[in-house]
């Protein structure tokens, strides 16, 4: 479960790549 969301999480920064975007996705994995 914790890989693919790992996965999924790094896909998210690389199709975004915006740090906004980036800093919202830190907060919900936290």
């Amino acid at each position: 479960m914790e890989l693919y969301d790992a996965i999924f999480y790094r896909k998210s920064i690389e199709f975004y790549s915006t740090k906004p975007i980036t800093e919202f996705l830190m907060e919900e994995v936290k």
